[in-house]
């Protein structure tokens, strides 16, 4: 049997006394890891200590932002310590920093913010909050998130953002938004007038104009000024209308109604106009527009009910303004200065506006421009399509302003009054369709001015039957529309081609003609009795865009019956081309074109241009900052837009140049882009859209004209660089552009450790503890900083770390990084302000004149500077070698350090801590008495001992058994135990084989650093016999089975018991009632066992041959501690077995 010898309480077994002295610490250290934590909780500070920071700041910030443009980037510093003296380094969960911006939107979660499975990282609904969860972070880390947002509040509102960390609050500077500023008036196209006026000595002409201001840009000017001029060729005086400004109450091509009562959709606001001739002589004019308004609601559709065209979908241009400019033209119908036939020119000054705000923008010249003709005469022929219904499209004839997209149906007038003389020929008037670019469709004669919604949609005249030519047309300019005509109808007019019935394929009709004569002329509510042939046709699709479509018009009248085309006929039917010079009066009323087949355009011959709808492109990215190698998510948006109506869906061609470095993530768009590499080394993606449908807006929910698709940044892409990445839109020849640029971010985290060597250590003989620190800075910041500065503050005795002891602590060493140098000062360790940026130490990176370069006999803390760069991975190492001299056991000795690094700026705390151990030596000694108390002479030859290392639930053996013997004087001594194994307390056993027949006594006394163990193992004496009587032979001898005629087992009111009698020596005594309330009969042994009413322990019994060996169990629980109580007593009798 194996007993333990320790100062540990041992719970004795049934039957078994024990008693036991229990011994006293005072002033126990156990040592359960390399440093002591003194913090209460994770409070947020520690008297004026802080355990987290937190501060923000925009990155470069900008005086001034533009709504749905400009990104703004915010970085938060914060610092994660344990604000506890001697601050920890443990790991610490629920990081959350939770950003809120007004007047902005974030787009994705930073790369540095967790998310799904790894953290609770996540936006808002609504965009305006991010959580970001920076994971499990050290104490002592300094952090930076870096968080952009996109402004997107309106014109004078601010951006604000405001963060929380851990119960802290810091807000960002409010940013003023303005969006671009941007005015602009539209003068052109729409559908000018011109009519004879009352009287009719004048002409009367109208032009639009309108205003328009960008979406969510500081308003401007509270009145605009213009100056107008108005020419015609002729040099006519013009003045202005009695109402010479007016809201616009009838259609006009990419301009709103501002008259009341039409679709609020549809209608601007007619402003407070002023319009005024300020020089005759230049007919110039000055048009001031006043009371404008920036707030109202503004017209999304024109008068024609066509969205109005954004330009730039992000700051799209509104009207805020609209009207009509009438003016009056002096008319000449003969002499040197007749101006019967004039074009009449409108064009208008480009004025600077200036906003509210004091921002400027300049008005855009490209539409200041208008024209409409004069003419008056009894034959006519136009294009008319700003008449139509129920899209119109803009311009007016002879103008050069007509314009349509492929695929159009436009409308084109030939008109002519009957004659006017009782017996002259039929009047006639042909329209030669330009059949390589259009095909017919329909016509019409019309003649009610009161049609609805205009004369040329009037029911089709009776009487008056239309010509269709089938046949070959040569040269549409020089079609003569037949040979001879009869002066009246004799019903042969349909002949060479010409026929009444219009023919089932209306592709074939490349003329139509119509005979008008006198009689026929009540039949017109027109004046002059003027009847309109009216021609549909339709633009072929495959017509180019900037195609030039002709309609030609050629009239018989004045008695003519011949379509001859001479030299007069092409003067008087505008179809001369390079027989003379061309100047602007020959081609009066119409006007030169520039860029087409024919070089003028007037009555006979008038030009339509086809027009495209414009590309519209718009690229955004999802976040602003990408770390390298990460992929940035980007979206492109695209569609067409148009002021005419009916534009038809057209192919568009994206191409995406990625920025130099860039790869585009296969499989990452919906629908994979042609990639090909340009001479620069750029990636281009092309994807190529047919059917894009215009006039839908590119930010609608629901557009399905959306790419998405992610490109990857270069695993080697620095921080802080910028890739700017550029989108092209092209459609029918026209090309619009848009970019979006991302940031390698600059955001991570640094964060400082101290270690030290040995954290337990054991004095030298010459009382000596000798120990090294290591501070570790490390970076896992993409910016590299190219300063750091650390702060050392050196143990001292009862300081706020913890330190415990009395000895002298001597710095014998200090390493630090390249480009590092070392400070120190001996300020009382009590004033000390361990934040290297603090005020008393200069701020980081400049010591103020408490510190000193090197390493001072008595310094009190210790400073390293470096500069050098820390890269992201990279650490700086300082190495601090002290000596504690005087140590002695228990010594407890705390360093602590505090840094900053440039680029997270914030603090970094953390400490480490030794212990001092003087070696513990454990002495056993045996000696051995006899029963009387004297010494021994004749002994057992030896006993054996085990030391045992008990570390947790472990008990570990220590070495060998050692014997004890006479030959070693009964002693041993395990000498230089350790108190600590792998920074785990640990207490030892001293196990000793058993000795038969012995009891023992313990003594344990402290010599200093030794502990005396001393077992004395006294003889027990020779047993004495047993007093009980000895069993009869019968081994089993029967009880009497009746044990009293009436038995009474329960007391009775009156208890009478009846007399016990004497024992005999029968070893089976007859049990009687017990006189107690409660009888209890005796018990009957079993056989071979003496009956023993009571143990008495005084008197051992006898003991049986092949009992238990007799032997002692001493326990010595050795923690380590100051003071052991100097004598503690252990004494355990054995019970004999029974």
């Amino acid at each position: 049997m194996v007993r333990s010898i320790s100062t540990k309480l041992q719970q004795s077994p049934t039957r078994r006394i024990a008693l036991t002295v229990l011994a006293a610490f005072i002033a126990v250290i156990m040592v359960f890891c390399s440093q002591v934590v003194y913090a209460l909780g994770s409070g947020d500070t520690n008297g004026d200590t802080k355990a987290y920071e937190l501060e923000g700041v925009w990155k470069n910030q900008p005086e001034v932002v533009t709504s749905g443009l400009d990104v703004l980037s915010m970085v938060w510093h914060l610092d994660i310590n344990d604000s506890a003296p001697a601050p920890g380094n443990k790991p610490t969960a629920d990081n959350l920093l939770s950003v809120t911006v007004k007047n902005a939107h974030f787009g994705e979660i930073p790369a540095e913010c967790l998310s799904g499975d790894k953290g609770a990282s996540k936006i808002s609904e609504d965009k305006r909050t991010l959580t970001c969860d920076i994971g499990e972070r050290d104490e002592g880390t300094a952090q930076m998130v870096l968080s952009g947002v996109k402004v997107d509040g309106p014109a004078e509102s601010k951006v604000s953002a405001k963060a929380t960390f851990r119960g802290l609050e810091a807000e960002l500077p409010e940013i003023p938004i303005v969006a671009p500023f941007i005015m602009d008036a539209k003068f052109d196209a729409g559908a000018p007038s011109s009519l004879t006026g009352q009287p009719d000595t004048y002409q009367v002409m109208s032009f639009p104009f309108s205003l328009a201001h960008s979406t969510g840009s500081a308003a401007g000017p509270e009145s605009v000024s213009y100056d107008i001029t108005i020419n015609g060729v002729r040099g006519e005086r013009i003045t202005t209308q009695d109402v010479a400004c007016a809201p616009i109450d009838r259609v006009h091509s990419g301009y709103p109604y501002s008259a009341p009562g039409k679709p609020q959709e549809q209608t601007a606001k007619f402003p407070t106009c002023e319009f005024t001739l300020v020089d005759p002589e230049t007919n110039t004019f000055r048009l001031t527009l006043s009371d404008l308004d920036y707030v109202s609601k503004r017209p999304e559709l024109d008068s024609n009910g066509v969205r109005l065209p954004q330009v730039q979908p992000k700051h799209p241009r509104e009207v805020i303004a609209a009207g009509e400019l009438r003016i009056k033209v002096p008319y000449k119908a003969s002499g040197s200065d007749s101006n019967r036939n004039t074009n009449v020119t409108l064009k208008a000054s480009t004025p600077t506006y200036t906003a509210v705000d004091g921002s400027t923008s300049e008005d855009d010249p490209s539409n200041n421009q208008n024209r409409a003709p004069m003419i008056r005469g009894n034959w006519t022929g136009a294009w008319v399509v700003g008449s139509q219904y129920p899209k119109a499209y803009p311009g007016i004839g002879w103008s050069d302003t007509s314009r349509a997209p492929v695929g159009a149906t436009v409308m084109s007038v030939s008109g002519i009054a009957p004659p006017r003389v009782e017996g002259f020929s039929d009047n006639w008037i042909c329209n030669t369709l330009d059949t390589e670019r259009v095909d017919f469709v329909n016509a019409r004669v019309v003649a009610d001015p009161y049609a609805k919604p205009n004369v040329y949609y009037g029911e089709n005249v009776d009487g008056l039957k239309i010509l269709y030519y089938t046949g070959e047309v040569e040269d549409p300019n020089l079609f003569k529309c037949g040979t001879e005509e009869t002066p009246f109808d004799e019903g042969k007019d349909e002949k060479d081609g010409w026929s009444y019935t219009k023919p089932a394929d209306l592709s074939t009709v490349k003329a139509v003609k119509l005979r008008v004569p006198r009689d026929k002329g009540h039949l017109s509510k027109l004046p002059q009795s003027y009847f309109y042939l009216v021609i549909e046709q339709k633009i072929h699709d495959d017509v180019e865009i900037g195609a030039d479509v002709w309609a030609w018009t050629s009239v018989l009248n004045e008695t003519r019956t011949d379509w001859t085309m001479g030299l007069d006929a092409k003067i008087a039917y505008d179809r001369v081309t390079n027989e003379r010079e061309i100047t602007p009066g020959f081609a009066s009323p119409g006007v030169i074109t520039d860029g087409v087949r024919y070089p003028y355009a007037g009555p006979g011959r008038d030009l339509l241009r086809v027009v495209p709808s414009l590309p519209v492109v718009v690229k955004d990215v999802a976040q602003p900052e990408y770390g390298p190698g990460e992929e940035a998510d980007y979206t492109i948006r695209y569609g067409l837009e148009s002021e005419v109506a009916n534009m038809p869906k057209d192919q568009v061609v994206i191409e995406d140049t990625l920025p130099a470095g860039m790869e585009y993530v296969p499989g990452s768009a919906d629908v994979e882009p042609d990639v090909k590499t340009n001479a620069n080394g750029q990636q281009v993606l092309t994807w190529t859209k047919d059917g894009v449908e215009p006039n839908i807006r590119v930010f609608e929910d629901g557009n399905a004209y959306v790419i998405n698709y992610k490109a990857k940044l270069p695993k080697d892409a620095k921080p802080g660089a910028v890739y700017t990445n550029e989108v092209a839109a092209s459609s029918q020849g026209q090309t619009r552009k848009a970019t979006a640029k991302v940031t390698v971010p600059r955001a991570g985290y640094t964060s400082l450790k101290k270690n030290v060597e040995t954290p337990v250590v054991e004095t030298t003989r010459n009382g000596v503890a000798a120990n090294e620190w290591t501070l570790s800075l490390t970076s896992n910041d993409p910016t590299r900083s190219n300063l750091t500065d650390v702060i050392d503050v050196l143990p001292s005795n009862d300081d706020s770390q913890g330190s415990k002891f009395d000895g002298t602590l001597k710095v014998t060493g200090v390493e630090g990084a390249e480009g590092a140098k070392v400070y120190s000062t001996t300020v009382d360790p009590a004033e000390i302000d361990e934040d290297p940026n603090a005020k008393v130490n200069g701020g980081t990176g400049t010591p103020s004149d408490i510190w000193e370069e090197g390493v001072k006999e008595d310094a009190t803390a210790l400073r390293v500077i470096t500069k050098a760069p820390l890269a992201f991975g990279d650490s700086q190492t300082i190495t601090v070698k002290t000596e504690l001299h005087q140590a002695q056991h228990g010594d407890v000795v705390v360093n602590k350090a505090v840094g900053r690094a440039e680029n997270t700026k914030l603090r970094m705390r953390t400490s480490a801590q030794f212990t001092v151990r003087t070696p513990v030596d454990v002495s056993v000694e045996k000696v051995w008495k006899d029963e009387n108390g004297e010494a021994l002479t004749e002994t057992p030859d030896s006993v054996q001992v085990q030391l045992m290392r008990q570390q947790g639930d472990k008990s570990t053996p220590v070495g060998e058994k050692v014997v004890l013997s006479a030959a070693n004087g009964w002693k041993h001594t395990f000498e230089s135990l350790p108190a600590t194994v792998d920074d785990e307390p640990v207490s030892y056993t001293v196990q000793e084989d058993s000795v038969e027949g012995y009891t023992s006594q313990v003594k344990v006394a402290d010599a200093g650093s030794v502990f005396e163990v001393t077992v004395t193992n006294t003889r027990e004496p020779d047993p004495t016999p047993d007093p009980t009587p000895e069993p009869t032979p019968d081994p089993t001898p029967e009880p009497t089975p009746d044990p009293t005629p009436d038995p009474t087992p329960d007391p009775t009111p009156d208890p009478t018991p009846e007399p016990t009698p004497d024992p005999t020596p029968d070893p089976t005594p007859e049990p009687t009632p017990d006189p107690t309330p409660e009888p209890a009969p005796e018990p009957t042994p079993e056989p071979g066992e003496e009956p023993t009413p009571e143990p008495t322990p005084e008197k051992p019994g006898v003991p049986e041959k092949g009992l238990p060996r007799t032997g002692v169990e001493v326990a010595g629980f050795l923690a380590i501690a100051t003071t052991l109580l100097g004598v503690g007593l252990f004494l355990r009798r054995r019970p004999r077995k029974q």
